[in-house]
């Protein structure tokens, strides 16, 4: 996920969940042939329930990618989110920044992801959270 080619903290991967994780690992296989590998996973979780997914993986490179890894949880009977304490905070907007952003448009929306992406020098992955410090962007 881009982590062993990091030289500093930062968002690497951004996922979205699917119903139809056969098409949407079409879309990505069109997208970037490297992509969307299906692959199963589970865990327990700290309640002692059993977590499971399916996903299409993220790749190793590059060190951040605007596509969006895939994930399926219909055979996990709580989402992950579910077991997480309330902290007071939320997600205010997730977008992305890139040097020629019209690159992703196609993808994005045959995904059906509402992801912004910003023309800039860099690449980068930014989330703007409403928490109890106020506003903040990471």
């Amino acid at each position: 996920m881009g982590v062993d080619q990091l030289h500093k903290n930062k968002i690497t991967r951004w996922a979205v969940t699917s119903d139809s994780l056969e098409k949407d690992s079409s879309i990505l296989k069109v997208h970037n042939s490297e992509m969307g590998k299906i692959q199963a996973g589970s865990r327990n979780a700290a309640d002692g329930s059993l977590l499971q997914w399916q996903l299409c993986m993220p790749l190793p490179a590059p060190e951040v990618e605007l596509v969006p890894f895939i994930l399926d949880w219909s055979r996990t009977e709580k989402h992950p989110s579910d077991l997480l304490p309330n902290m007071n905070c939320s997600l205010v907007k997730l977008y992305g920044t890139h040097p020629n952003p019209e690159k992703y448009t196609a993808i994005l929306k045959e995904l059906d992801c509402d992801f912004h992406i910003k023309k800039e020098d860099t690449i980068q992955i930014k989330l703007l959270i409403n928490c109890p410090n106020g506003m903040i962007e990471i």
